[in-house]
């Protein structure tokens, strides 16, 4: 049973309103390790806090792993260099989970 979860990722512009989104997450989970990898796009809304996107997800742990892809929807702040953000994450693999993501994004110049 996952008990949490603590990821990096990355925001890569690809034009004014889509972004390329790979992500790393550790999961903590009762007897094993549990690691995931994303590859997902944003579209973000014209002006708005507001994305959707998706992408393809890789799970790998206790010498398993599985393919599958996300659906990804969410908010983030956009103003200075510091971006409060909440997410639903959901991994459409062999076994379907929702995931509520929050965290801060950091623009690096």
């Amino acid at each position: 049973m996952e008990k949490g979860a603590l990821g990096v990722q990355m925001q890569l512009p690809l034009a004014s309103a889509i972004e390329f989104y790979p992500s790393f997450d550790y999961y903590f989970v009762d007897g094993g390790t549990q690691l995931g990898w994303n590859a997902d796009l944003k579209f973000r809304a014209a002006g708005a806090p507001l994305y959707l996107g998706g992408g393809l997800n890789l799970l790998t742990g206790n010498g398993d792993s599985d393919t599958g892809f996300n659906l990804i929807g969410g908010l983030e702040t956009r103003y200075g260099e510091t971006h409060p953000y909440v997410e639903v994450r959901g991994l459409f693999h062999n076994a379907t989970s929702l995931q509520l993501l929050f965290g801060l994004n950091f623009t690096l110049y």
